[in-house]
């Protein structure tokens, strides 16, 4: 019987979304969001908390108010010399800024790439 002997593990995760902000001119709006590429779920939800605040997350807005995130986790494992991957999608709204209604859209519209104006 062979021994299974987990040498090493790395997990990364890949943010990236459609940003929710209001321009210059008061309307709002929304862009794709730059992408972001961390190690841990702590450090994913600190730098787009982050990017939201210093509204760093694309789009040019005056104010950004949060985001509809799509989030890519992989976790690679190698077991007796062999990477097994596992990967997971998942989807958070980000922003303490957001109405219901706000929310809603980025929910109905976050898929990547999928730019609109309102």
């Amino acid at each position: 019987m062979e021994h299974i002997i987990l040498q090493k593990k790395f997990t990364s995760y890949i943010g990236k979304g459609l940003v929710y902000g209001i321009h210059c001119n008061g309307n709002e709006g929304v862009y794709e969001s730059k992408e972001i590429k961390v190690n841990s779920w702590v450090e994913l939800i600190n730098e787009v908390s982050e990017c939201i605040d210093e509204n760093n997350l694309g789009g040019n807005f005056h104010k950004t108010l949060g985001i509809g995130l799509e989030i890519h986790k992989t976790e690679t494992f190698i077991i007796n010399d062999k990477p097994y991957v596992n990967e997971e999608t998942t989807f958070q709204i980000l922003g303490h800024k957001l109405t219901d209604d706000q929310r809603e859209f980025l929910m109905e519209n976050y898929h990547i790439g999928h730019k609109v104006i309102i």
